[in-house]
């Protein structure tokens, strides 16, 4: 068991233009990270899986942009949300083949499994996916061979919690798949996907927003140890840390309305 969990940053790059982006990859980098995760392309509106052309080349200025800040210091993931019709997503994913991304995540929507088995058969990049598989049933199908993807995301607020998450990984592992959990939530369900992470063999890297939201180290009694990009496992009792009562009451819970626009943006036209 490890005691130091590799992370890589998300939501820390952003903007419209380039040159935004290039500014926070030398950013990320400043702050220790060897690998983050980003999406370069705008996401296609109303009803329409099919991204303009102006869209497609501002995506790929954004990538080159990174790569000519930061070179092969930076491991990058391309996060697609799973929003573009499959013959956009290999045409977006051969245009960024050259940027050597570790992955591509959730190129197109992930319930139709049969679909992403042909992307991938066409496409030279890894294919993460799997945040939205709820158990592991889910995952059996899932794994059932060929493999939809190349790396999977289970979430631990999603999947079952801590129990449920280190049994997909061990289904994972009997496939030789590697597994990098997807944590888009605070601080306790990264430390409880961290703690998984410290005993599962086919651990690849553990999402980690250092940054979002930014009353997040409120939440929490101390702070979280992330350093150089890794994140150091809290040595108190049970998951380690300790909430802050008064903060949980500044920031009640919200539904976000915007979920399922996101989840099915593009495709609202084509259901």
């Amino acid at each position: 068991m490890t005691e130091k969990i590799d992370v890589y940053a998300n939501g820390v790059i952003g903007g419209d233009s380039p040159a935004d982006y290039g500014e926070a990859a030398t950013e990320v980098v400043k702050r220790g990270y060897e690998m983050t995760k980003f999406v370069p392309f705008d996401q296609p509106e109303g009803d329409s899986a099919w991204p303009d052309d102006l869209s497609r080349d501002r995506g790929v200025e954004r990538l080159r942009a990174v790569r000519d800040a930061v070179g092969d210091s930076l491991a990058l993931g391309i996060d697609f949300h799973g929003v573009h019709a499959p013959q956009v997503a290999i045409e977006l994913v051969e245009r960024v083949t050259a940027f050597d991304p570790a992955f591509v995540e959730e190129p197109i929507p992930p319930e139709n499994q049969a679909a992403m088995r042909r992307i991938r058969d066409r496409i030279n990049v890894p294919i993460a996916t799997g945040e939205r598989l709820l158990t592991v049933f889910d995952y059996r199908d899932f794994l059932d061979d060929p493999t939809p993807g190349d790396i999977v995301q289970p979430d631990v607020s999603n999947c079952g919690g801590i129990s449920q998450l280190k049994k997909i990984a061990s289904m994972a592992y009997a496939e030789y798949v590697p597994i990098a959990p997807h944590n888009s939530r605070g601080p306790v369900a990264t430390a409880a996907a961290a703690h998984a992470c410290a005993t599962i063999p086919n651990f690849l890297v553990l999402e980690y927003f250092p940054d979002l939201p930014p009353w997040r180290d409120d939440l929490i009694v101390g702070s979280e140890y992330v350093e150089n990009g890794v994140y150091h496992l809290p040595d108190g009792p049970g998951l380690g840390i300790e909430l802050n009562e008064d903060a949980l009451d500044d920031h009640p819970y919200e539904k976000d309305n915007r979920t399922d626009e996101i989840f099915t943006c593009g495709f609202r036209g084509m259901r």
